[in-house]
């Protein structure tokens, strides 16, 4: 009989590597690699830059305070050349603790009615309704928070202030713009992202966990609470600490509801206050001739920065505390099965328990009582975190709805009422004098929120891609893979006023191109928010292809670089569209970066050298002013955003459901 012939796996890679150097092309691979690798590399010189840069600017307020006397000051006072970021940081503390406290147990609550207890019919229409929360700019959020929310609450705030006045911190007269409405406004923002981790880390609950809870009699809740919250506690932890970070960096519905007072703390949470993030927004145009006023703001900036980044660097070591927990309980179970096969008894992994866990409910008739209860609150909750994006969308429908004409499309905004008319002057035309009540519409902020995304868009996608290709194909376990995974991931924890901040010292103060601010600036700025959003949406989606197929073009002849081009990309492509429609989405209703690059202008020329008008920009001059006419041209503009960037994601969940690896 004859022996198998076992191949030489040394044999093998010969071979391969032999007809490697054969193969058409084939020469370009290791160029290709050089390439992507040093594309990757920029992304490290960036931060560095960045970096540098904002130390370098900052050093005058750190030297003349010194970092803790800065930090701990209380008084934030340009008129008398003082600037102590403790109240600032005091009413970032504030404005967050307000949002964990309301949003985390809504987010939970809906993620918990998603996957245990929602109909199966219902729970895509929830996570997407979630989703379109998501997708709301921030200035959209401030415009409704401050015209519409804040007008309705007062009347309760000074109810609870009153009533409740013996409690540190409550009582007071109450302010229309104060830390409780922007604390809530924030709590409404982050409940899709605390929802959406704590849905991913629940679903990953072993459902024999759950099984085995409910066949030992364990009511619907018991189960939830024995087998699915224990599991997912670090997921949520970690979700609710990005949560944090979204609501430590926001910034412009901040500065919209928060009032600006920076004379110290407030007396109570119904006071006016600012944050970290609010006062750089508030008053660089005013620091523009003032170098210290301007550092410390770059100060305030490098701060901020700093806590977001350790409180991101918690989150993700709680995330992966989870998927941990995960593989672990995997092998447990794997362990487990071997050893009932073998006929032994399995170890199980006793959980020690400092108190013993108290039973309030004994009976059978009182565990069920409570499990309807507990039941019940969790489908109101979700209730209540679907009702601000109904109660948006139709004061969106209602009031903007009224500004929406062709005229509105067509004309430039011309500022205050009786200002100079811009309606022809968006290519170059001359300027006609304004009616009294004419202020226009908002063609100029259309088609410049079209182009400075669009450019940016079409730098940073590529750019985007070609780093994930790089992470996927040749990165993938390497110590140099690794780091550049992590920058990106500090790069998406930057907040956007930051960003913004970081062009406005780089390209606008020194004039780059000839001018201050200019539409490609702004394009920089939104590129940078946009980068880390392309990569990460890419990795997942890269990862997917099958290796198979890779495998297969390496057998037939074709290089590296063609099998990159000709199958991995053609068979991700929908889901790279997805990931960078999404992107754009984000940046489209990003308002921060741009009035720092851009400016807050009317009827500007199209040309991206100069100042370009754009729809965030429009709708936080116009929310700001005091004309109830320019409120109501707020509400069209804000109308106008919220339907393209839906329309944006609508067409980017149609491309992932296209994807053929989805």
């Amino acid at each position: 009989m004859e022996s198998a012939t076992v191949p030489n796996p040394d044999a093998t890679s010969r071979l391969r590597a032999t007809l490697a150097a054969t193969k058409t092309g084939s020469w370009l691979d290791p160029w290709v690699k050089r390439a992507l690798t040093l594309l990757a590399g920029l992304i490290f010189v960036l931060l560095v830059y960045f970096l540098i840069k904002l130390a370098v600017e900052s050093e005058p307020v750190f030297s003349a305070y010194g970092f803790f006397d800065f930090v701990a000051k209380v008084d934030w006072l340009p008129s008398q050349s003082t600037y102590g970021a403790g109240a600032l940081v005091a009413g970032t503390l504030i404005t967050s603790a307000v949002a964990l406290i309301i949003g985390v147990p809504v987010a939970v609550a809906t993620a918990l009615f998603v996957t245990e207890l929602a109909p199966a019919r219902w729970r895509g229409w929830i996570s997407g309704t979630l989703e379109l929360l998501a997708a709301v700019p921030s200035v959209v959020y401030g415009l409704w928070g401050f015209l519409f929310l804040a007008p309705k609450l007062k009347g309760a705030e000074q109810w609870f202030a009153d009533t409740f006045s013996f409690i540190p911190f409550v009582g007071g007269d109450v302010s229309a713009a104060n830390y409780f409405i922007t604390g809530l406004i924030l709590a409404i923002m982050i409940v899709p992202i605390v929802s959406a981790i704590s849905r991913e880390v629940m679903a990953t609950v072993p459902q024999d966990h759950k099984e085995a809870a409910l066949a030992l009699g364990a009511t619907r809740w018991e189960m939830i609470r024995t087998a699915v919250l224990p599991y997912s506690r670090a997921g949520i932890v970690g979700g609710s600490m990005l949560g944090l970070g979204r609501a430590l960096g926001e910034t412009i519905a901040v500065a919209i509801l928060i009032g600006g007072a920076t004379a110290g703390v407030g007396d109570s949470i119904f006071s006016q206050g600012s944050t970290l993030a609010s006062v750089i927004a508030l008053e660089f145009q005013e620091a523009t001739a003032d170098p210290e006023h301007r550092a410390a703001l770059i100060g305030a900036g490098l701060l901020l920065f700093a806590v977001t980044l350790v409180i991101n660097a918690i989150a993700r070591a709680y995330i992966t505390r989870s998927e941990t927990r995960l593989a672990r309980a995997e092998r447990d179970a794997k362990r487990a099965t071997a050893a009932i096969e073998a006929g032994k008894l399995p170890k199980v992994r006793r959980r020690r328990r400092l108190l013993p866990r108290v039973e309030l409910a004994t009976t059978l008739a009182a565990r069920k009582r409570v499990d309807r209860v507990a039941r019940g609150t969790i489908a109101t909750l979700t209730a209540i975190a679907l009702l601000p994006l109904a109660l948006l969308l139709g004061f969106l429908i209602v009031r903007g709805g009224g500004a929406i004409s062709w005229d509105f499309f067509t004309s430039d905004p011309t500022g205050a009422a009786g200002a100079v008319a811009n309606t022809n002057r968006f290519l170059g035309e001359s300027a006609v004098a304004a009616e009294a009540n004419d202020l226009g519409g908002i063609r100029s902020a259309l088609i410049g929120t079209l182009e400075v995304v669009g450019i940016a868009a079409v730098v940073v996608v590529p750019v985007g891609i070609a780093v994930a290709v790089y992470l996927v194909e040749y990165g993938e376990g390497t110590w140099f893979g690794n780091f550049v995974r992590y920058l990106v991931d500090v790069m998406t924890g930057v907040p956007s006023v930051v960003f913004g901040l970081f062009v406005y010292i780089t390209l606008v103060v020194s004039q780059v191109g000839g001018t201050p601010f200019a539409g490609w600036k702004a394009s920089v700025a939104l590129g940078l928010l946009m980068l880390p959003i392309v990569i990460n949406s890419a990795l997942p989606v890269l990862r997917l292809v099958p290796q198979q197929l890779r495998e297969a073009g390496l057998a037939l002849g074709l290089p590296r670089w063609k099998v990159i081009t000709r199958i991995v990309l053609p068979t991700a492509l929908p889901g790279l569209v997805t990931g960078s429609l999404l992107a754009i989405a984000r940046a489209a209703g990003e308002t921060a970066p741009i009035i720092f690059t851009a400016g807050v202008a009317t009827a500007l020329a199209g040309d991206p050298n100069g100042p370009l008008n754009t729809l965030p920009a429009q709708i936080y001059a116009d929310v700001t002013a005091s004309s109830s006419a320019q409120h109501d041209r707020a509400w069209g503009a804000a109308l106008t955003l919220v339907v393209l960037i839906l329309l944006l994601s609508l067409i980017a969940r149609l491309a992932q459901r296209r994807s053929r690896i989805a």
